[in-house]
């Protein structure tokens, strides 16, 4: 395998390039680009002696306020402990392209799939041996960084995109929610404030299929859960949506409500 000084005097210039410009900032542990303004925390980290490059992941500062305002700390959660720079995880993560070194990674392939499992098999912790192989590595992390990734945060930092893509897969919900949202219980109250924020019409639907999961899972068991569920049931019919659901929304609207963040 080349030498990971190598490799971090190749790859970082790319990074930087791509993403100073558009006021992302570097973070040295771990080795990361953040951009973070008065609605979102977006963040990419890698590594060079693994080495891999991640996901981008999106933190909504928008269900973080809701949550604290509503006191809506989850069970055995320091809510002084669990947080980036005072913000509580609520992460998105992009399943559409597992690992951005991954040359012609298909955009199909996600978390618990068949696809993405293999995927996994075959590339994640493959050993960069030569510079043909970094050259490809290099050439993939841009690729991403700069299309498929950069596209995603474009469009699911709005809510109503992320409710649509959350309801792709209603009826196998546990595979796109466990990929897309962080956290044990508390990714099925975040999945559900999104939906009572973007006036959800499959509501009960989305209850009914949390109430067994977490029957499954033998939820009670764990301390705290089953009193925090029902408080949580309690608030949900409270909070007042604040967009219109995404069968509402047309081409022009979502141009409208949703314009691009980054100029490329």
């Amino acid at each position: 395998m080349l030498p990971s000084a190598l490799l971090k005097k190749e790859i970082y210039p790319v990074l930087e390039n791509f993403f100073k410009p558009i006021g992302w900032k570097y973070s040295k542990m771990p080795h990361s680009f953040n951009y973070r303004d008065e609605k979102w925390v977006f963040h990419i980290n890698w590594s060079f002696t693994s080495p891999y490059v991640s996901t981008f992941l999106i933190l909504h500062k928008e269900i973080d306020i809701l949550k604290r305002d509503l006191q809506l700390n989850a069970p055995s959660q320091n809510p002084n402990t669990f947080s980036i720079n005072g913000i509580d995880k609520y992460i998105l993560a992009d399943s559409s392209c597992p690992y951005s070194y991954t040359p012609n990674s298909p955009t199909s392939a996600r978390y618990g799939s068949d696809k993405y499992n293999e995927l996994m098999k075959s590339t994640y912790g493959q050993p960069i041996n030569t510079l043909q192989d970094m050259d490809k590595w290099i050439e993939s992390i841009y690729e991403y960084i700069s299309g498929t990734g950069i596209d995603y945060i474009e469009e699911y930092k709005y809510l109503p995109n992320l409710l649509r893509l959350l309801d792709n897969e209603m009826d196998e919900p546990n595979r796109i929610w466990n990929s897309m949202m962080a956290g044990g219980m508390q990714r099925f109250t975040d999945v559900l404030l999104v939906a009572q924020l973007c006036s959800d019409t499959n509501m009960e639907k989305k209850l009914d299929y949390v109430e067994k999961e977490l029957q499954n899972l033998e939820w009670q068991i764990m301390g705290g859960e089953a009193e925090y569920w029902e408080a949580f049931l309690k608030i949900l019919p409270t909070i007042k949506p604040r967009y219109p659901h995404y069968s509402k929304l047309s081409e022009e609207d979502l141009r409208k409500y949703n314009p691009p963040l980054f100029k490329r």
